[in-house]
């Protein structure tokens, strides 16, 4: 059993190394994993597989959609995408049309990316409003240092320690990000959270996936450079949401390898299972 996951794993950007690991923990155990960059890093792959997994969580955007590997693509037996939108006018509707018409389940970051796509007739047979299910690898935690945490835009270039970055965005009280994934992060920790939108493609092309994220958690978005405070409520409610979503996005991939979820095959009770001395 062969699973290719494509993702921007290759750059040190927090969320796009953060996702490989929680894709890997999704699919059976004697999955033969196999991982390669998404375009502009992709290259051809001369090899045949059980499934294709897009993106671990992170954001696609224009430059993924290569010719040469939406093409790749529509060849492939099963493929499953997992992943957002950003710079949303920037897409080309017809390099859209062709990565959605490949994918046999899109699980999408947000709402909006699901309305985005809609307005355009451009959405896959199957999708499902995942949320961003990151804030898996984040616990609700509370913050101990009073201080403001500040994550420049240079931060996709630092590459620490996955678990310590965790830890030390989550020990302040508030925390001003000009990336997504930390905001995430705090999000389970701050009192107050402020955001950069990112203008990477020019001044007049904003990402978008900060005010997605934040409609999606709290129905609301604060504008860029304004500390949000954060209801601690809505977001264990959304974090809940995700998870319980993240194990039917589990089943839904173990059913399509023809694969029966442990859970599913294993008679007994968790008191049978569990022992006392």
């Amino acid at each position: 059993m062969k699973v290719l996951v494509l993702s921007y794993n290759n750059c040190a950007n927090f969320g796009d190394r953060l996702g490989l690991d929680l894709v890997v923990r999704l699919l059976p155990p004697e999955a033969e994993v196999y991982v390669s960059p998404l375009p502009p890093f992709w290259r051809q792959i001369d090899s045949s597989f059980d499934m294709v997994v897009v993106g671990t969580g992170h954001s696609i955007f224009h430059r993924t959609l290569e010719k040469e590997f939406l093409d790749f693509l529509s060849k492939q037996k099963l493929v499953v995408g997992i992943f957002g939108l950003q710079y949303h006018e920037m897409l080309p509707l017809q390099g859209l049309k062709e990565l959605f018409s490949a994918l046999d389940c899109w699980f999408s970051r947000s709402e909006y990316d699901i309305d985005f796509l809609a307005r355009r007739s451009a959405l896959p047979r199957q999708f499902a409003h995942l949320g961003d299910w990151l804030i898996n690898a984040f616990p609700i935690v509370s913050w101990t240092d009073g201080r403001t945490c500040e994550i420049p835009a240079d931060f996709i270039r630092q590459s620490q320690d996955i678990q310590r970055t965790v830890q030390t965005i989550q020990a302040f009280r508030r925390v001003s990000s000009a990336r997504l994934h930390p905001v995430l992060c705090a999000l389970a920790s701050a009192e107050e959270v402020k955001y950069q939108e990112q203008a990477e493609m020019g001044s007049e092309c904003m990402s978008g996936k900060f005010r997605s994220m934040f409609l999606d958690v709290f129905g609301k978005s604060p504008e860029p450079g304004e500390w949000f405070k954060v209801d601690r409520r809505d977001v264990k409610l959304y974090k809940s949401s995700v998870y319980s979503k993240t194990e039917l996005m589990r089943e839904f991939i173990w059913n399509s390898m023809g694969k029966a979820l442990p859970s599913d095959s294993v008679e007994g009770d968790l008191s049978a299972f569990v022992r006392r001395r």
